[in-house]
């Protein structure tokens, strides 16, 4: 199977940035359709794809992407080097993964609130049963005192 790594500078190839990018709001990037593809976004380098097979070594020269002027020839770039777009239940399951490990953040941060909320349970419940122990004790001693001096009285 083959991969390939993409650096970039976007700033004017319209066609290039829709291709790898999407258009910023709903769309995402053309080259998303394609397996194994790995996008490694470097600020300030101009679009280059490098094909590593396997082991991981590079298969070839490196590729100036920002050269092709339309995303049909990108396109076609794609499948001159061996890349197969992604089928439905491969694309269904990309988006299954990205959804549980969404979901998995907000737990992750649930999970925090949660424990900060048991927290503030814990102190709360501790201060009304400190408060308890203190009006209870307090009961107590009056009790044992107007027993005792209700025992006084009575010997006399």
């Amino acid at each position: 199977m083959q991969s390939s790594r993409f650096s970039f500078l976007l700033l004017v190839h319209k066609e290039l940035r829709l291709f790898l990018k999407g258009d910023g709001k709903d769309q995402p990037g053309e080259i998303t359709e394609y397996a194994g593809v790995t996008i490694d976004w470097i600020r300030g380098r101009k679009a280059v794809m490098t094909v590593y097979d396997d082991s991981g070594k590079p298969q070839g020269e490196p590729i100036q992407l920002y050269e092709l002027q339309t995303r049909e020839q990108m396109h076609q770039l794609m499948i001159d080097k061996g890349f197969h777009k992604k089928s439905q239940k491969e694309s269904i399951q990309e988006l299954q993964v990205e959804q549980r490990e969404k979901q998995l953040k907000q737990l992750g941060d649930g999970t925090s609130l949660y424990g900060r909320q048991m927290g503030l349970y814990f102190v709360v419940l501790l201060v009304i049963g400190s408060i308890g122990v203190f009006f209870i004790s307090g009961k107590r001693k009056k009790t044992r005192s107007s027993i005792a001096h209700s025992a006084l009285v009575t010997r006399v």
